[in-house]
């Protein structure tokens, strides 16, 4: 203002309860014809309601006063709540429980949640999964809290206290968990097989067992919800009420139908049955495939750089497109004379929607032409044939040097096992020196999977020189292919050459020959008693371990016999038609004791070994028993000792169990089924020869 320069005494008014406000300078005095300014501070206290507020700043200089208008607008910081369902779980001594967490955003809170408890009693293991976890806001995110108790686990109800917290925010809820003796009536689920296969625009169906526990008998209501992802056009039908009858089962028929338009991929969805506070649930798997049935080969690289006489490779990469899973065959045309062409796997065989891949390897002669050449790599199955070039650039090589090569492209290896290929260091050009060899994983590496090969190798002057890369696998290294990159360095020089290690599951191999796919229903059936049964518990572990050296040793020469004689795979089904039966009946009964796994394991083995030593022993060794009394009374001391050795057994195998002596477990579970087995044969050899002889009124010398 005109000749105004004295100080103005600055205020704010309308303020909400809960804000302060401040000014930086206070009073300002602006110049003759000038103007000065004071920043204007506000704290708002976290109590403050969000919302809208007008306020009015005032100057003041004697009877002289002015007043301007701003609006305070408190945006709320978000917040969350912590709910956990059911609100109580029973759980039985060795035995597991479940229940679901769930965090619910409040405003835009949207940040991840740690989950952290307090109150467990002794014997009693919580985990979530996953934790942490992070709600979007407005909406909600959940944690599968898994309850798992020792058979030595104190009984009694106990209140656990799940916290969640996020920075300075934190909320808490209570799971009360009843850990109750093994004698209460419950119920368990079950189901076969765990995946459903679809194509779109069609069905599949899985066998849901509800199974009765100590006399239960009451209604199960059935639930099902997706875990992860939702797919699209895929829809349910189940009965949503049963009640076993006590000490039985249940079955219903689990229909998985998907639309024409339905998702394409691997769906995991649960299935919980609840009553009252009791509360099961089985986690399974669809796989939907597209209708089209085709599939794409690419090269990478597409184009390799080589020097006379060396060797270069590529990846082949063949793409599933819909629902084609068949092999596909690799060969190569347009190859000039001097160039050898190799594949690692042939044939290679996608997933539905996935991808196989193999190794193309290039070897040039040291009198190979420079120049550039393409080579077409096709793939085939059936009528169906696609193809892709790969371009060979051939160099002049004038100067000393080397190249490193892998015998194999592939090692393939099963879980618990080891594989090899040789690393040859080829010398070119007169190359006589020094070789270090070092081996990295590309990417990610496999779990529980180690490797060795010695390094420093000398080729003698255009010759070769060679090293073993040996890959070992535990019997839970991760599956899948990965690649080993071998790196030869000398001074200067360094090459390389790249391996795929694919790591793959234990298999049913002669089941698999003989019934021509892994997803035939019966070799399904081998699979889900041995994996998810037998090899849940220590003890059916610790006797696989010993098996599977005996199993492994000569299966894979008979499953290739089959598969080179398919004339051999109906007389081979009749040869293991007793076997599935058997495996039936033993999964029933590991169904039935399924509340203490590890008794379930031994009495299932025992109840599927007596099966197999009488179906398939017995009969012809009732005929050795009919030739002579000496062998008959063979025969009956040795039933005595096996009694002996069987009930000398048994208790040991709870012992070393007790004390996880994984030993003394691979000895005497194997004792323990083998003798089991011979007293059967001779048991009903013996009864098998006193029916003869009663029926057919004859006396035995």
């Amino acid at each position: 203002m005109v000749n105004f320069s004295s100080p103005v005494n600055l205020g704010v008014s309308g303020l909400p309860s809960g804000a302060v406000a401040g000014f930086g300078t206070n009073p300002v005095t602006p110049p003759l014809g000038g103007s000065a300014s004071s920043p204007l501070i506000i704290s708002v206290g976290s109590s403050v309601p969000a919302s809208t507020y007008p306020l009015i700043v005032t100057g003041t200089n004697g009877t002289i006063s002015h007043s301007t208008s701003l609006t305070l607008k408190v945006i709320g910081s978000g917040d969350f709540t912590i709910t956990v369902s059911p609100a109580s779980v029973i759980v039985a001594p060795s035995a597991i429980g479940s229940a679901t967490v769930t965090v619910v955003s409040s405003g835009s809170f949207s940040s991840p949640v740690s989950l952290t408890t307090t109150g467990i009693p002794f014997g009693l293991t919580l985990t979530f999964g996953p934790n942490p976890i992070t709600p979007p806001a407005g909406s909600s995110a959940s944690s599968l809290i898994s309850l798992t108790t020792v058979s030595y686990a104190t009984t009694g109800t106990y209140t656990i206290t799940i916290t969640g917290s996020s920075g300075n925010l934190s909320h808490s809820t209570t799971l009360t968990v009843a850990i109750t003796q093994t004698g209460y009536a419950d119920f368990s689920i079950s189901a076969s097989p765990t995946t459903v296969f679809v194509v779109q625009g069609t069905s599949g169906t899985t066998t849901l067992t509800v199974t009765s526990i100590n006399g239960f008998n009451s209604p199960v209501g059935l639930s099902v919800g997706w875990i992860g992802s939702t797919p699209s056009g895929v829809t349910f039908t189940f009965a949503t009420l049963v009640s076993p009858p006590p000490g039985g089962t249940t079955a219903v028929t689990f229909t998985v139908t998907a639309s024409s338009a339905a998702s394409v991929g691997t769906f995991t969805f649960r299935v919980s049955g609840t009553n009252g506070l009791l509360r099961h649930s089985i986690d399974l798997a669809v796989q939907v495939s597209s209708s089209v049935r085709d599939f794409t080969i690419s090269l990478s690289p597409s184009s390799v750089s080589l020097v006379q006489g060396a060797q270069g490779s590529s990846a082949v990469a063949v793409q599933s497109i819909g629902s084609f899973v068949s092999g596909v065959t690799l060969a190569s045309s347009s190859v000039p004379s001097e160039i050898t062409v190799t594949f690692g796997t042939n044939p290679v065989t996608p997933a539905a929607g996935g991808t196989a891949s193999s190794t193309v390897t290039i070897l040039t002669s040291v009198s190979m032409p420079v120049g550039s050449y393409g080579i077409v790599i096709e793939g085939s199955s059936g009528s169906l044939s696609h193809n892709a070039i790969l371009t060979v650039i051939v160099t002049p090589s004038a100067v000393a040097d080397f190249s490193v090569l892998s015998s194999s492209g592939v090692i393939s290896v099963t879980q618990g096992a080891s594989g090899a290929a040789t690393i040859t260091v080829l010398s070119r050009n007169g190359f006589s020196s020094n070789v270090l060899l070092f081996a990295s994983w590309l990417s990610a590496a496999p779990e529980d999977t180690t490797f060795s090969l010695p390094s420093a190798i000398t080729p003698l002057p255009d010759a070769t020189a060679t090293s073993i890369l040996r890959v070992t696998t535990s019997s839970s290294a991760t599956l899948g292919n990965f690649t080993l990159r071998v790196l030869g360095v000398s001074g200067s020089l360094s090459h390389f050459v790249d391996v795929t290690v694919r790591i793959t599951g234990q298999q049913c191999i002669i089941a698999t020959a003989t019934y021509g796919s892994e997803l035939s229903p019966e070799v399904q059936l081998l699979r889900n008693f041995r994996d998810n049964m037998i090899l849940k518990t220590y003890a059916g572990s610790s006797f696989m371990t010993v098996f599977n050296a005996w199993y492994y040793s000569f299966s894979p020469n008979v499953a290739e016999f089959i598969t080179q004689h398919q004339a051999l795979r109906t007389p081979m089904k009749f040869v293991l038609y007793p076997l599935v039966a058997i495996l039936r009946i033993g999964a029933a009964t590991f169904s039935v004791l399924r509340a203490n796994p590890e008794t379930a394991a031994v009495i299932s083995g025992l109840v599927v070994t007596w099966l197999l030593g009488t179906s398939y022993l017995a009969l012809p060794f009732s005929a050795l028993l009919m030739r002579t009394s000496r062998v008959r009374r063979i025969a009956r001391r040795l039933e005595q000792y096996l009694v002996i050795v069987i009930l000398g057994t048994v208790g040991p195998v709870f012992v070393a169990e007790l004390f996880r002596e994984t030993l003394f477990m691979m000895i005497l579970t194997p004792t323990l089924i083998l003798g089991a087995m011979l007293l059967s044969v001779l048991l009903t050899s013996r009864l098998l020869v006193s029916l003869y002889c009663v029926l057919g009124r004859r006396r035995l010398s």
